[in-house]
């Protein structure tokens, strides 16, 4: 994706939901607040709305999302939602510990008030248990995401015989691959929404209007 340019409405709406403090406290994720707060700056600065949601649980978390997905942007260029919690392939947890599938909080957004603009999901969560590196392992600050097995929570599914078109203009971040953990640190929040942050602010905000940088060239410089 190119940034958008549709200089009559506002840049966007960031939706931020921050999952810190968990019913079991052995899975709170101190350092979060870090990156909820480096997420609310940067995207204000951009001149988005920012609207920030804490500790939800799965069910919460999906009546957000639904109730999100039924909202008219029509004054919004662009939908973000962030993310930032414990994790599995394809899910993320609520506080009490069940999974919301990440597929199907995407689907919530058919809306045509969305139509042709773009909608940027960033997840800052693990997505399986493998480890990436010898760096991470050996850093006693930085802390993978691990939960148990639980049940998931409900998105509603679209009746079969009423046909939709699949959501489009979709740019999916995610801090780490499938079947992987991904850190944060417990002081300076995640490596992974610090480097987003910065490299947002170095190639957008900094270079301004003169920038001709795709989204998927930020990618890019993200993973270096």
């Amino acid at each position: 994706y190119k940034l958008y340019d549709l200089p009559e409405i506002k840049p966007g709406l960031c939706v931020i939901f921050n999952q810190e403090i968990f019913d079991n406290k052995g899975d709170n994720r101190p350092g979060t607040e870090k990156d909820r707060e480096a997420l609310i700056n940067v995207f204000k600065d951009f001149g988005f709305e920012v609207e920030p949601h804490d500790n939800l649980k799965a069910q919460q978390l999906c009546d957000e999302i639904i109730n999100l997905g039924e909202r008219d942007f029509s004054k919004y260029a662009c939908l973000v939602v962030c993310i930032l919690s414990h994790g599995d392939e394809g899910t993320v947890y609520g506080t009490e510990g069940n999974q919301v599938l990440i597929e199907d909080a995407k689907k919530q957004f058919n809306n045509p008030t969305l139509s042709g603009k773009p909608k940027i999901w960033i997840i800052q969560a693990c997505q399986g248990p493998l480890e990436q590196g010898d760096y991470e392992k050996s850093t006693p600050t930085l802390e993978p995401t691990k939960l148990g097995p639980t049940i998931q929570a409900n998105l509603p599914n679209q009746p079969p015989d009423i046909p939709r078109p699949p959501v489009s203009d979709i740019l999916d971040i995610r801090s780490t691959v499938p079947g992987n953990v991904c850190y944060r640190s417990t002081s300076t929040g995640s490596i992974f929404i610090k480097n987003l942050c910065k490299q947002l602010r170095t190639t957008f905000l900094n270079e301004g209007e003169t920038s001709n940088r795709h989204l998927e060239d930020l990618l890019k410089m993200v993973q270096k």
